[in-house]
């Protein structure tokens, strides 16, 4: 196993154009996260302000999601990741501009949000759908592992960058480096346009690649038949259920305690500085990518039911310690050994998702995907809050709860099929 493994999917002419934007677009957005949140409270001084400039973006995203999923299979993921980073780059930039003049207001803000989240429910299934279209299908799980690795170290260094660049020339120059930002990830990716790919033999990668309907179909029943056929795809395959259900099950189990609840346990419980909680962060940001390495690096990987029983077992122990144990190195080792099985765990269900959807289908079932966890996430930290009122012990026992029975109950459905059932369409 060699963790430079994750970068042989970069051979694919259109993954090397892909990954450097995706780079570019990353850090956009995290930097943007922290210049719009320091420029909320410099307009309001209201937490409620804040958080509410931060959430309502998450609206568009779980209303649109399904539909940019379709989108991502109609029109090409390629044309839909330029696009995508264009606006952004637009929208941004005229945000900075007010910025800049002094004449931003706090509904801007909100405005923007909307926006930018309208935009990611389209962006988010495109890129989603683009590592098994843009590299060949041996290199699908380093693919989706170079793609999620780049996430979290974004994630880690991106946040950092942006409170650098709030410090040094303020909100509105900040804001313009995300624009540049977002407008070089544009450009990078519009180099997609003219390269080579692998979807699938006879089919163009990047070209629309989603119709069984007509063009001559009025574009609303259009749509409603492209759900229809991604949700006739979920049915008609057994282990894709099972998939998803893994997907949000871990959401629910794990955003409410992570985002939540560490920040509880950190003050709380040990009584340790703001530093103290930072570390314990970065102990379950470089369990995430240790966890991404070994799933992307692994030539072979355990049966199903081995591996999801390890990852299993790994999590709901660690998560029940965490609430048993009230030591700060402990809790450490906790959040690495629970950010590994999250990070792997990860990996290995989204491509085992994507090995068994048919390219044509991949933006509707990626777009799926992202729902249960768009969903699932508030639920999460809904659930959490309510659960410290309770006590800490509480949380983390229930979290952990949640996660053994949904994954007990998903494990013993049996062992997937080693091909997916063929789609009623495709028996003709």
């Amino acid at each position: 196993m060699s963790a430079l493994r994750i970068f042989t999917p970069l051979r694919s002419p259109g993954l090397r154009r892909l990954w450097p934007g995706q780079v570019a677009a990353l850090f956009a957005a995290e930097i943007h996260l922290v210049v719009i949140a320091w420029l909320a409270l410099e307009l309001t001084g209201s937490g409620f302000a804040l958080g509410a400039v931060l959430g309502v973006g998450l609206l568009p995203r779980i209303v649109f999601t399904l539909v940019g999923g379709v989108a991502a299979d109609r029109l090409g993921h390629r044309r839909i990741l330029v696009w995508c980073n264009a606006i952004r780059a637009v929208i941004v930039g005229a945000l900075a501009l007010a910025t800049v003049l002094e004449m931003v207001q706090v509904w801007h803000l909100y405005v923007v949000a909307l926006l930018l989240g309208s935009i990611s429910s389209f962006y988010a299934p495109a890129i989603y759908s683009s590592v098994p279209r843009e590299c060949p299908p041996e290199d699908l799980r380093a693919g989706n592992a170079l793609m999620r690795g780049t996430a979290e170290a974004a994630g880690v260094i991106g946040p950092v960058a942006g409170g650098a660049l709030v410090a040094l020339v303020g909100t509105g120059w900040a804001m313009w480096g995300t624009a540049g930002l977002y407008a070089v990830a544009c450009l990078t990716m519009a180099l997609l346009l003219r390269a080579g790919g692998w979807v699938r033999p006879g089919v163009p990668v990047g070209a629309p690649v989603a119709g069984e309907a007509t063009g001559s179909t009025p574009r609303r029943r259009q749509l409603v038949h492209d759900l229809r056929d991604g949700f006739a795809t979920v049915r008609n395959d057994g282990f894709l259920v099972r998939v998803l259900i893994l997907l949000a099950v871990a959401a629910v189990a794990l955003s409410g305690p992570i985002t939540v609840g560490i920040p509880w346990l950190a003050r709380e419980e040990f009584g340790v500085s703001a530093s103290a909680f930072g570390v314990l962060l970065a102990m379950w940001t470089a369990g995430s990518l240790l966890g991404v390495l070994a799933a992307g690096s692994s030539e072979r990987l355990p049966s199903w039911r081995t591996l999801m029983t390890v990852l299993t077992v790994v999590m709901t122990v660690s998560l029940a310690t965490l609430g048993l144990v009230r030591e700060l190195p402990v809790a450490a080792v906790c959040l690495l050994l629970m950010g590994a099985a999250a990070g792997a765990f990860n990996i290995v269900l989204v491509t085992w998702l994507q090995e068994r959807t048919s390219p044509e289908r991949l933006g509707r079932m990626m777009s799926l995907a992202e729902l249960a966890e768009l969903v699932a996430s508030p639920a999460s930290y809904l659930a959490a809050g309510l659960m410290l009122d309770i006590s800490v012990l509480a949380m983390f026992l229930g979290a952990s709860a949640v996660f053994l029975v949904g994954a007990s109950v998903v494990l013993l459905a049996g062992q997937p099929q080693k091909q997916p059932q063929p789609h009623p369409a495709e028996r003709h």
